[in-house]
């Protein structure tokens, strides 16, 4: 039965739409610590790229063998080349949108040995605008005839507002799509008229108010 439902995936044309992000590690040794302050000093052996976020929803589907489709926002910089080059074929891009005012959702964690360091994150909170979710929704309405299903995965970074999101919702129920949604618990009632929402058991707890 799992086998037949994972073989028709490459079947199914998916639009995942949320916060896109790319994870870096950067490995390496603890040697001795820095004369210039008490921390210690780590000698890079490795350095690597994973998508993360909606991204990392949208990499798991397509080695499911499903056809996706990529949307959401990132800066005009190198890391969003990074994170789009780091899909594979069977994901269409051309709904991922490039905005010269925020940058591309970065999370660095420096790690030696089996202990993580330090996190850097290159963000800035925002909130979509008007003409961006204009452009988003447009798009999406391009696309909405070949799916058979719209993914919103929310990390709470600005993309998915309540406009944004009502926006989609509505689409999809007036296209028969099935509309799935990955909420944070503060933005639960932006998903009102959604087909499903998969909050873990705290998520679910917390936007019951328990």
């Amino acid at each position: 039965m799992i086998r037949k439902l994972i073989e028709n995936f490459k079947n199914i044309k998916i639009a995942v739409i949320g916060d896109l992000m790319l994870d870096e590690y950067i490995m390496g040794k603890v040697e001795r610590i820095s004369p210039e302050a008490p921390v210690p000093v780590v000698k890079v052996t490795e350095e690597k790229f994973v998508l993360g976020g909606a991204a990392n929803v949208i990499n798991n589907l397509a080695a499911l063998g499903a056809n996706v489709y990529c949307g959401g926002l990132v800066g005009n910089d190198n890391n969003a080349e990074k994170l789009i080059n780091a899909f594979p074929k069977n994901v269409d891009c051309n709904l991922i949108l490039k905005a010269d005012n925020r940058p591309t959702i970065v999370k660095r964690r420096v790690i030696a040995g089996h202990q993580q360091l330090l996190r850097l994150d290159w963000e800035e909170e925002f909130s979509i605008n008007e003409e961006e979710e204009n452009i988003i929704i447009e798009n999406l309405k391009s696309h909405i005839k070949d799916l058979d299903a719209i993914i919103l995965s929310d990390y709470n970074k600005g993309l998915l507002t309540k406009s944004l999101s009502q926006k989609i919702i509505n689409l999809c129920r007036e296209n028969n799509v099935i509309v799935t949604v990955d909420p944070k618990p503060s933005n639960i009632t932006n998903f009102v008229g959604a087909s499903s929402i998969t909050p873990n058991k705290k998520e679910a707890l917390l936007s019951c108010g328990c």
